[in-house]
């Protein structure tokens, strides 16, 4: 399962697997996986600076929705 795949299957089930969990920690770049929400949030706001679409626009905004889907799925299991 693709990384795509894993955050399209999250929408429909709205429940966490493992898998899910391991992705989202990975885009974060999280090792932690006992994290608080206030990490999680201040790694998603790191990453979003880092990789802004507007400043890396070759990336586009594909990796900013990963980021906020990965930062999402890690706050709902909070």
């Amino acid at each position: 399962m693709t990384g795509a795949e894993s955050v399209s299957t999250m929408t429909v089930l709205q429940t966490a697997t493992e898998q899910d969990m391991e992705w989202a920690r990975g885009v974060l770049f999280l090792e932690n996986k006992e994290c608080s929400p206030e990490e999680i949030k201040k790694q998603q706001k790191k990453l979003m600076r880092m990789f802004h679409p507007d400043i890396h626009p070759e990336l586009g905004d594909d990796y900013a929705k990963k980021i906020n889907k990965a930062a999402e799925i890690l706050l709902r299991e909070k």
